[in-house]
């Protein structure tokens, strides 16, 4: 098992700083031995604050001079996918933000290419890792098998993504396919409506899906309601209901009666850490681990693809 684990970071933006960095450099097994991003103030801004002492502005020569195990990918989507692909050719594990690809075609590449180089990948789909919805899906487990799984987001956003360098649902609206992929198991058949709503591109999404063994899943994405409810999912099975919501306010029902204690060890979130159920410390941690003990990550890039391409069917399958 190794030891320590060498991890540089390509990226200095929001999502790096708040949730990443933090997290590695929280880690006693993890040495931070190099940050890099094309905004140079940038950059020394993020090392200095983690205490970074090695920063770049071109990755290559971070990997050259730092030799990570591992390197963490955290880019916007569209320009991820040339320093994913160095790394891998390099033989370096991965990390990569969501969604790992403009399309499910460069998310399947990245996998193979991770698979030819025998390279640990994780995609940043934190929803698996959330000891929240863990501890929601193992109360409905515990009393037979999930009947059905709901995700649902509703957001008055009607800006587009990147200004349309990716669409939403690929882009955002994985992390709800991937959880109900984990939810449900794999999808077999599928009904969906895709509505444009006031814009020149997608905006409103509603799916049907059958899964393997039987459950019955539902995608309700919605960019441009009234308001904004985000990261609500729920599980049914066999006379218990999970309702839960990422930034607190959630329910468990058995047999008809309230369980007010079965999610107690989650209190409602302080408004200093509104997205500390959501699973970016714990699939840190995860990524770390498997690195440690050569064990493929639950949200590979092979496991993402899988993901990507049913946003592909949910195109695909509309009314």
């Amino acid at each position: 098992m190794m030891d320590r684990v060498r991890v540089a970071v390509i990226g200095a933006g929001g999502l790096a700083n708040r949730e990443h960095y933090p997290a590695l450099a929280s880690f006693d097994d993890v040495d931070l031995v190099g940050a890099c991003d094309l905004d140079e103030e940038r950059v020394n801004a993020t090392a200095d604050r983690f205490g970074i002492a090695a920063r770049f502005t071109d990755y290559r020569t971070m990997i050259e001079q730092t030799a990570p195990n591992a390197v963490y990918v955290v880019l916007r989507p569209h320009h991820a996918h040339d320093p994913a692909v160095f790394c891998l050719r390099t033989n370096l594990h991965v990390f990569i933000e969501k969604p790992p690809g403009v399309t499910a075609f460069q998310t399947r590449s990245l996998a193979r290419l991770a698979e030819k180089n025998a390279c640990l990948t994780m995609v940043g789909l934190n929803r698996r890792y959330s000891p929240l919805l863990n501890a929601a899906r193992e109360i409905v487990l515990s009393r037979g098998p999930m009947i059905q799984c709901v995700a649902a987001q509703y957001m008055h956003s009607p800006a587009l993504y990147y200004e349309g360098a990716v669409d939403i649902l690929h882009c955002h609206g994985i992390h709800y396919l991937d959880t109900l992929r984990w939810l449900g198991g794999d999808v077999t058949d599928l009904a969906s409506d895709v509505k444009r709503i006031g814009g020149a591109h997608e905006n409103c999404w509603t799916a049907l899906m059958q899964h393997e063994g039987g459950c019955t899943g539902v995608l309700v994405a919605n960019w441009q309601a009234g308001g904004s409810r985000p990261y609500t999912f729920e599980m049914h099975g066999p006379g218990v209901s999970v309702y839960t919501h990422l930034s607190g306010d959630s329910q468990v029902w058995i047999e008809g009666e309230r369980d007010p204690d079965a999610l107690s060890q989650f209190p409602v979130t302080s408004p200093e850490q509104p997205q500390a159920y959501f699973g970016f410390r714990e699939e840190n941690r995860r990524f770390i681990d498997c690195i440690r003990t050569g064990e493929q990550p639950e949200t590979s890039l092979t496991e993402a693809a899988r993901s990507m391409a049913l946003a592909d069917r949910i195109y695909a399958s509309r009314f």
